[in-house]
């Protein structure tokens, strides 16, 4: 059985941050290194928190920030005969884990050996490399953007040749 390995830089799983000093909210954490692609947990993240994160794992290893997906039910009407399959679809007793594909298409904060922290921008609002200041923080964070093709080949790089395909949850 695989060790699962704790959140780097002294994060806690479900943190909460205040709305000024976080970045984004109710994440899921992966962590890909060498052989090494886990889910560490989940909650908000600030500044302080991924520079902490990147003094830990230096340029050994992919910290990776995924959004969580509303499920599908928050979309559809309150009609059970409608949506009693999906219903139960979504509660499958076996939870699949997230291939690295996934993780960088969902993702929306990373920290990469190569520009550390970074604003990825899958729906193409500003221009690759550009350093995009985030309003919602105090004191002002800005932060390179990257595409999640970035991210998955960032991720292929730490990860190695032989590593695992899909998450250890």
């Amino acid at each position: 059985m695989p060790t699962v390995m704790p959140p780097p830089g002294g994060l806690n799983d479900q943190q909460r941050r205040p709305r000024a000093l976080r970045l984004a909210g109710n994440l899921d954490w992966y962590v890909v290194a060498a052989g090494c692609f886990e889910r560490v947990g989940s909650g908000d993240v600030s500044d302080a928190d991924l520079r902490s994160v990147r003094r830990e794992l230096g340029d050994a290893a992919v910290f990776v920030c995924v959004a969580k997906p509303v499920p599908l039910e928050a979309y559809l009407p309150k009609a059970k005969l409608a949506t009693r399959r999906i219903t139960r679809s979504s509660r499958a007793k076996v939870r699949q884990a997230p291939k690295l594909r996934w993780v960088a298409t969902g993702a929306r904060l990373a920290v990469i050996p190569e520009l550390g922290t970074v604003w990825v921008d899958d729906e193409h609002l500003f221009k690759v490399g550009d350093t995009v200041p985030l309003p919602w923080t105090d004191p002002p964070v800005a932060l390179v953007v990257v595409r999640p093709a970035a991210i998955y080949a960032a991720m292929r790089v730490a990860l190695g040749p032989n590593g695992p395909k899909r998450a250890t949850l």
